[in-house]
């Protein structure tokens, strides 16, 4: 089967970077409805880190779903941004997700080793309720805070 998307230029928002109000204060612009895409990424769970607002993904051995946004055609400086934003906690690692029914290979934000994993994280849960926290405590463009 064809894969739709470039694999080098698409990341899969599992997280924070799946609200606008996010991107817009990352990037600088409302990403076009076009470039988003939704997602599901199999065989990994989001995770609280644990002293923060903001998540982690982690593999996990069932049949776990996460559900997302991928970003299309994303130019050198906005991975720069989107770099920075996740900060060196973070890397960025090959994965494959199912992009409208199809087997496509994007990028993922994964935490370093030394993060903890709590909770499992809600993006629903988080937009209602904990969005204010996660950008008076957490946030930075350059970069989240460190738990």
């Amino acid at each position: 089967m064809a894969d739709p998307l470039d694999s080098t230029t698409h990341l899969f928002f599992y997280g924070t970077l799946r609200a606008a109000e996010i991107r817009k204060k990352v990037l600088g612009y409302d990403v076009p409805e076009p470039r988003l895409l939704p997602a599901r990424l199999q065989g990994f769970e989001v995770r609280r880190v644990s002293g923060t607002f903001y998540p982690m993904i982690v593999a996990s051995t069932s049949d776990d779903i996460v559900e997302g946004l991928v970003m299309t055609d994303i130019d050198s400086g906005d991975l720069d941004r989107l770099d920075s934003f996740e900060g060196e906690d973070y890397q960025r690692i090959h994965v494959l997700a199912d992009v409208a029914g199809q087997p496509c290979h994007v990028q993922i934000y994964q935490a370093s080793s030394h993060l903890v994993a709590a909770e499992r994280w809600d993006f629903w849960h988080w937009y209602e309720h904990e969005l204010e926290q996660f950008l008076s405590s957490d946030f930075d463009p350059g970069g989240v805070r460190k738990p």
